[in-house]
């Protein structure tokens, strides 16, 4: 009962945030403005006073040392201000950690990278450890789905790197994991080994990129098959056609200057869902298209 009433007790705030966009997650609240000039201080600051007021009137205290400001931005001097919460200074930081993924003020997720892949290291170097017993190397296998996988996969449609190094220190955790399986066979001198696809192929499984591409893909197909009702689906663009969609890319396409803008999270999964999902068809279940989907990467991999 405790989540629920504290739903309720807190469901209020969101019909008096009006004038700045928020993001409420149970007790996690995010206030955010697009902050062009000092007047756009002024206001955010004019937000987080009404949300201390909110709070004193429904006797909560703010504890000011878990709160933080960041501004993400990649211009070459922006406007940082100050913001209070009852005389109290509210730090400002240049990475957060948000439901699990390391924000940094660029978005380039370098930070999110290096916790994920040193976490899955981790939990890697015990499986190898505590793993020698086994003989079976499918019940190595397990493990790794069931505690290193899970890692490197958390939220990836957010964060999925599109830089080769952070790609490679991914990619080399799961090589470092075929190496520990596959010890018996003698592959001693790593200059000479079988090449790491050929490896992955004698169990089945899958490049961490591709493993990240299926991801995305299915993100794409959730909010086309309307499973994913958030606002969120109003990014995405469906092309204008009276002609199936079969054989045919799906989304519209925008088109950018950057490369960072072109990776962005929508935009980079709406590009993979027309590179990979030709077969893409309206009536086919969620099962179907992933089974496609990973039998395409797997054909891929093998040639």
């Amino acid at each position: 009962m405790g989540p629920i009433l504290f739903l309720i007790f807190i469901n209020d705030l969101t019909m008096f945030l009006t004038e700045v966009h928020f993001l409420l997650y149970a007790d996690d609240l995010k206030l955010y403005r697009t902050i062009n000039d000092f007047s756009d201080c002024v206001a955010l600051q004019d937000d987080v006073n009404f949300l201390c007021r909110w709070c004193k009137l429904n006797g909560m205290v703010l504890n000011v040392s878990k709160c933080n400001i960041i501004s993400f931005t990649r211009r070459k001097n922006p406007l940082m201000n100050s913001y209070v919460i009852d005389a109290n200074v509210i730090p400002r930081v240049e990475v957060v950690k948000d439901l699990g993924v390391y924000l940094d003020v660029s978005l380039n997720f370098k930070q999110h990278v290096n916790v994920t892949t040193s976490k899955a290291n981790s939990v890697l170097g015990l499986i190898r450890r505590f793993g020698r017993e086994f003989d079976d190397v499918y019940v190595v296998k397990s493990l790794l789905c069931s505690l290193v996988l899970p890692i490197l996969e958390y939220g990836n449609v957010v964060w999925m790197p599109f830089f080769d190094n952070a790609r490679n220190r991914m990619e080399g955790i799961q090589k470092q994991f075929l190496l520990f399986c596959l010890r018996s066979l003698g592959w001693r001198d790593r200059f000479h080994l079988p090449h790491y696809l050929f490896r992955l192929n004698l169990f089945n499984m899958l490049t961490i990129s591709s493993r990240q591409e299926i991801a995305c893909c299915m993100f794409v197909f959730d909010v086309l098959s309307g499973k994913n009702k958030s606002e969120i689906s109003r990014h995405f663009m469906i092309r204008s056609t009276t002609y199936p969609f079969r054989h045919r890319q799906p989304l519209e396409l925008r088109s950018f200057r950057t490369k960072y803008a072109a990776n962005e999270p929508i935009n980079r999964s709406s590009r993979l869902f027309n590179e990979l999902c030709d077969f893409y068809d309206p009536s086919l279940s969620r099962e179907n298209f992933k089974r496609r989907l990973t039998d395409k990467l797997k054909s891929r991999q093998l040639g």
